[in-house]
């Protein structure tokens, strides 16, 4: 069995846009390899079909504002600096974002995610920057 794992931020008073988060994440080191983005497309009803494509920027921000106006939650592949380690990143409101450390997880003792190594290249870069970290959960199955 695969192991589950999602770190999820409550943000205060940040921003009310989803694009806005992805821009915070992509501030501290968060971003997409080889000009190609894996996200969420308009309209997929919640079903996860994920799209790989080049997009500029501007495009697929107005995607997450689209689905955001919409009521979906809007998805991201994302990759930390010039490492091979992703996360996929779910939000459906602009003050909670959910991380999944699924891409070459980052791991202790085994196979325990090191839950530590995402807060400090997400939740505390974020503080640092001023952005105000409400809640921080975290869960892990499997």
């Amino acid at each position: 069995m695969a192991k589950e794992a999602i770190l999820t931020l409550s943000l205060e008073g940040c921003t009310e846009s989803i694009a806005d988060i992805l821009k915070l994440l992509m501030s501290v080191g968060w971003g997409f390899r080889d000009n190609s983005m894996e996200y969420l497309p308009v309209g997929d009803d919640g079903l996860y079909h994920w799209q790989k494509e080049s997009l500029s920027y501007d495009t697929l921000f107005d995607v997450i504002f689209k689905k955001q106006s919409e009521k979906e939650q809007a998805g991201v592949v994302l990759y930390y600096e010039d490492t091979d380690i992703g996360i996929t990143v779910l939000c459906d409101r602009p003050d909670r974002v959910k991380l999944i450390p699924d891409i070459n997880r980052k791991t202790l003792y085994g196979d325990f995610t090191d839950v530590s190594w995402y807060i400090a290249h997400t939740a505390a870069k974020l503080k640092n920057k001023g952005y105000i970290i409400t809640q921080i959960d975290y869960s892990e199955a499997g």
